[in-house]
């Protein structure tokens, strides 16, 4: 299977090695209207792009100017041009693949060439590949919303608890925004334009018509604060539409809510605190309360507890079948910095059944699952217990998932590593990038959003 990564400048084929392009913030397609721009990147995106190239070959040991990088990128550029014509709606791609053969006698006497003639005909490369990924009809078109953030970094028991972020000390900042013409321009409009107070943002989402986004927010305290104080801050949950219009906060108290998920009956689904209880660790330095899957409707009202599960749950999202997925840490009677595996249920919480990733020391978490269009499998980040979310891209086939008949551990012939080049934070050790909240287009495309930096 062939397997791309759209990281909004580039493109990458995942049995070969993995380009990036950084870009934070949790990336959701928009419907959009007309076509993109296919003028000339502005002089500071192409710098940008040119030198997330030369970061990306780094990463795999090499430089642009070398015969085996010229190699790969003519390679991945043929076969995302094959496949990107197999497309319904299959775009144009006579100018870039004419470019292609151009320099494909080139390049097969890539060792006779200078270095100072290499970088050029690596760049041509590049240049045409990322084209093509840009016209492909999933993406082209479309603007991207996504978010900006401070994260509290400790571990993901802290990222989402809103008066960590005072009691660290962490700076306010952050918003939601649209990305007009990804990869195109850097220009980007702000959806909240300072309508909220100084604070810290978290998880958006957005609603099956692309009519509605949803996103978590927890303002600054006048001062550090701990979990006892009245002005303990907390996440809440706020809506507004995509032209930044009918701004809605639709939680308050002193719970925190998080992760919205629009449901297909028009509900809303939420991680919060308002189940009650406490992780068991770091409860004499600053207590950690236990936050579970909650559900309300998309108006705020009515909100009720759907899991009273001991420990924390993330990430809630709905799979093809109607179903949730979701994260649970089964923190029970075993080591607690494994096991947070991904469940399922019904979008009124019952039937709970384990997927993945319950009994396994191999992947410490599995993170941000998201179905993939007309699929069964289940896109998710594979992180660490002592950091914040990121990591390894992992697809999981629900039907093919067994325990092993002798140890009781998950089976590991119903996943699909995607980036072998990052080792399975914590697990397996710790690795130098990782990939966060990524959003699937289809069985071979992918929106991400990538860190080069640990």
């Amino acid at each position: 299977m062939k397997t791309w990564f759209l990281i909004v400048s580039d493109c990458v084929k995942r049995e070969l090695p993995t380009n990036v392009f950084a870009l934070f913030g949790l990336l959701i397609c928009l419907a959009g209207q007309g076509l993109a721009s296919t003028a000339e990147p502005a002089a500071d995106l192409r710098a940008l792009v040119e030198a997330d190239w030369t970061a990306q070959e780094k990463r795999l040991g090499r430089a642009p100017d070398q015969p085996e990088a010229l190699r790969q990128a003519l390679r991945r550029a043929d076969q995302l041009a094959a496949d990107l014509r197999r497309l319904p709606g299959a775009p144009d791609l006579q100018a870039e693949i004419r470019v292609l053969n151009e320099c494909r006698g080139v390049v097969e006497r890539a060792e006779s060439l200078a270095a100072g003639e290499r970088v050029p005909l690596y760049q041509k490369l590049r240049w045409a590949a990322r084209e093509m990924a840009l016209k492909n009809p999933l993406l082209a078109g479309k603007p991207l919303v996504f978010m900006k953030r401070q994260r509290f970094i400790c571990q993901m028991l802290h990222e989402y608890l809103g008066y960590f972020y005072d009691y660290g000390n962490v700076a306010g900042g952050g918003g939601v925004y649209v990305l007009e013409q990804p990869g195109r321009s850097l220009e980007t409009r702000d959806l909240l334009a300072n309508r909220l107070p100084q604070g810290n943002f978290a998880t958006l989402s957005l609603s099956f018509d692309a009519r509605t986004l949803y996103f978590a927010f927890a303002p600054r305290a006048a001062e550090k604060t701990k979990f006892y104080s009245s002005s303990r801050r907390c996440f809440h949950l706020y809506s507004m539409r995509p032209d930044g219009t009918e701004l809605r906060q639709l939680t308050d108290g002193q719970e925190d809510d998080f992760d919205p998920c629009p449901l297909p009956d028009g509900g809303l689904a939420f991680m919060s605190t308002r189940r009650g209880g406490f992780a068991r660790c770091n409860n004499p330095w600053e207590p950690i309360p236990t936050y579970t899957l909650h559900r309300m409707e998309a108006d705020g009202s009515q909100p009720r507890t759907l899991s009273l599960h001991e420990t924390a749950e993330w990430h809630p999202s709905v799979l093809n079948d109607g179903r949730l997925v979701y994260i649970r840490w089964d923190y029970v009677d075993r080591s607690a910095a494994n096991f947070h595996g991904l469940w399922t249920c019904n979008l009124d919480g019952s039937n709970p059944q384990s997927v993945f990733g319950n009994y396994t020391m191999r992947i410490n978490a599995c993170y941000q699952p998201k179905a993939i269009p007309g699929s069964d499998r289940i896109l998710f980040v594979a992180g660490a217990h002592h950091a914040d979310v990121g990591g390894a891209l992992v697809i999981v086939d629900p039907k093919r998932a067994a325990l092993d008949a002798r140890t009781g551990e998950d089976r590991f012939e119903s996943i699909e590593n995607l980036t072998p080049e990052i080792c399975y934070a914590e697990a397996a050790g710790w690795p130098k990038s990782y990939f966060h909240s990524p959003y699937p287009l289809s069985e071979n495309y992918f929106l991400t959003a990538f860190s080069h930096d640990p």
